[in-house]
């Protein structure tokens, strides 16, 4: 496994043939995101076992379409997700488990292959086209982005401050985008149409004007 500069695992992880389906309700997760998650559901908490017992501890992150649901049927599990690796697990003294899960790269469902005692389904992994180094494009949509991003921190809009530190070095405009969103605050159908956006240009402007409301 290699690691980035940024302490982000770089994405040359092989995907195994299946994974354990952890549903969120009111979060989408993006790669590079490192989460908090608490697991209370029994499908849930299967669903973090079943990742923590193979090598790699990968999990795949779907959001729910309805975060009400208690017991997510399959049509109510969004089938793009993040492929996610559990970093840590601590058990509490009410019965649930506290995660901190990074987001990996990108991924489908492409079938359901399990339903107990946790969705088990398998997947395809989902990279998005590669630019042309030194787009002109992107690289003013990324100044203006990383100027709107000042903005925002001034503002004291920023989850994370010390994003603009990251920020500063990447200079891929599609990392750029999910940095970017992993650290503002968003409906989840805003999240899920960001995650599913495959151009990362269209992506980056997308994540601009959040900033700029």
């Amino acid at each position: 496994m290699e690691f980035l500069p940024d302490g982000t695992i770089k994405q040359t992880l092989e995907i195994p043939p299946t994974l354990a389906l952890l549903p969120i309700r009111d979060l989408v997760v993006f790669p590079y995101m490192v989460v908090p998650l608490m697991v209370s559901r029994e499908m849930s908490v299967a669903a973090v076992d079943e990742a923590l017992a193979t090598k790699d501890r990968l999990v795949l992150l779907c959001a729910q379409t309805d975060e009400s649901e208690d017991e997510p049927a399959m049509d109510g599990i969004h089938r793009f997700g993040t492929v996610g690796m559990i970093m840590r697990m601590r058990k509490l003294s009410d019965g649930r488990i506290k995660v901190l899960v990074q987001g990996l790269m990108r991924a489908r469902i492409r079938e359901f292959v399990q339903e107990a005692p946790c969705y088990t389904v398998t997947v395809e992994r989902v990279d998005e086209p590669q630019l042309p180094a030194g787009s002109p494009e992107a690289e003013a949509l990324m100044r203006a982005v990383r100027d709107d991003l000042t903005k925002f921190s001034q503002a004291g809009k920023l989850q994370s401050p010390e994003l603009m530190l990251v920020v500063s070095g990447v200079e891929d405009p599609g990392r750029l985008a999910d940095l970017v969103a992993s650290n503002v605050t968003m409906k989840v159908s805003t999240g899920q149409a960001l995650l599913e956006e495959m151009d990362p240009i269209e992506r980056l402007r997308k994540v601009g004007a959040i900033l700029q409301k």
